[in-house]
């Protein structure tokens, strides 16, 4: 498949592109509004480079690869859809629930492919939790507990450079750590249980900021009750998922990263995850999605109710109540 690449910060260049070229597939456009970087980038990769997204986007490729700052994220696809182009979205897909919704529909109006970045969903292990959880191996699900955590600062500085400066901007980031890793957390959650939560209530630091350091969640799914972390102040925390139920219990080790180094703990029964890429996993399921076969990738749809979640549990510290997930 042909793809353009709009947006070349460090996650794209560093894990997603060369995912794309492993895969098999070509990166025949990049854009960036940095014609230097553009340039540079684009030789790397072997894609064109362009700093006009309209030219680009009126060029021949099959599918774009969306890696902009949060807040372009809705306009960025909007325009892609709006050309015919297939849309791979990097989380968190929109910055409002609205604007999620409009994807959502704009791609199944022109009945083209619409998926969002959770690559977690394509981790090996997954499989195995969901179907120790969908077999009943633990019993009535009672409780579950999900992190991910690191230690890096919670702004940017002028020093740093100019393309990861945003991260420290509220209008254009949306958040801080829920939109870093929370977001994957949430999306996990999900696609584990099976369904969205029916509540949700968040506990944030600082205290009344949109752009968190550290993000507890608690949400409920029916008869199960979940707990969700994200945070920029954890030192060397094990990232892991743990599911306890009424005749089990798992734990999966390092599941919550960007690389496959997870064990698999359940009912003392333990299983390895040493190897593999999961971003080809993620490029070869978005393949899949487009040419109409069976995919694990996240949806629009999937991200939608992500983008809904994080709009509530942010509400739900800035105004000290808990919220029902509407959707």
């Amino acid at each position: 498949m042909k793809f353009a690449v709009i947006g070349l910060g460090n996650h794209a260049i560093n894990r997603v592109m060369p995912a794309i070229i492993l895969s098999g597939n070509s990166i025949e456009a990049v854009y960036s509004r940095n014609p230097e970087k553009a340039e540079r980038i684009g030789r790397k990769f072997g894609g064109k480079a362009f700093n006009n997204l309209e030219r680009m986007l009126s060029s021949d490729f099959e599918a774009a690869y969306i890696a902009s700052p949060n807040n372009l994220h809705y306009e960025n696809a909007s325009a892609a859809l709006d050309h015919g182009k297939h849309v791979l979205l990097e989380k968190p897909m929109t910055l409002s629930y609205e604007d999620s919704r409009k994807l959502v529909n704009k791609a199944d109006e022109a009945h083209l492919s619409l998926a969002i970045g959770f690559h977690l969903r394509l981790h090996p292990a997954v499989e195995h939790i969901k179907r120790h959880v969908l077999n009943g191996d633990l019993g009535d699900i009672t409780t579950v507990d999900a992190c991910w955590g690191g230690f890096s600062s919670s702004s940017r500085t002028p020093t740093e450079d100019s393309d990861n400066r945003w991260w420290g901007d509220v209008a254009l980031v949306g958040g801080g750590s829920i939109m870093g890793t929370g977001v994957h957390v949430f999306d996990a959650l999900n696609n584990i249980m099976g369904m969205h939560p029916d509540r949700i209530s968040s506990f944030r630091d600082p205290r009344g900021s949109i752009i968190d350091a550290t993000t507890s969640t608690m949400l409920s799914y029916g008869a199960t009750i979940a707990h969700a972390v994200s945070s920029r102040r954890m030192f060397l925390p094990d990232n892991s998922l743990r599911i306890t139920g009424t005749e089990g219990s798992l734990i999966c080790t390092g599941l919550f990263s960007t690389e496959i180094r997870s064990s698999l703990n359940v009912n003392g029964r333990i299983r390895r995850f040493r190897s593999g890429n999961i971003y080809r996993k993620e490029i070869d399921a978005f393949v899949d999605l487009v040419n109409g076969r069976h995919s694990a990738i996240a949806t629009g749809t999937d991200g939608s109710v992500v983008v809904r979640m994080t709009e509530l549990a942010i509400r739900s510290d800035l105004e000290e109540r808990s919220f029902p997930v509407d959707l």
